[in-house]
């Protein structure tokens, strides 16, 4: 696994102190740790909206319907967050991916996408 750029990590923080302030008492901000998508899969995005439960998912991972949003922030893993890992979100059911492509300073929001 390469390490992780400065610009990567700064745009991580930055979502972060956003998002926690934005979800607030309706919702988890989770950080990179793993999503229950398919069997023997649990890919971690960078960040994911995570529905709020009372125990904070300390018996199971989230899964597809308790999460409204996935997010990738992506400098050198641009192409496979935009191949791999958006299939593998679009066949488990994600309601929503974002993908903040560094190089480009732009995000690419993928609204139900199905299918491969």
């Amino acid at each position: 696994m390469a390490p992780i750029e400065q610009d990567h990590a700064s745009t991580v923080n930055e979502l972060i102190e956003v998002l926690v302030i934005a979800c607030a008492g309706v919702a988890y901000v989770s950080v990179q740790n793993p999503i229950a998508v398919e069997n023997h899969n649990e890919p971690p995005p960078d960040l994911a909206i995570c529905r709020a439960l009372p125990d904070r998912y300390r018996k199971t991972r989230p899964g597809p319907a308790d999460v409204p949003v996935l997010i990738e922030v992506a400098d050198s893993t641009l192409r496979f967050d935009r191949t791999v890992k958006l299939r593998i979100y679009a066949r488990a059911g994600v309601a929503e991916f974002w993908l903040v492509d560094l190089k480009r300073r732009v995000m690419e929001v993928y609204r139900h996408p199905a299918g491969d």
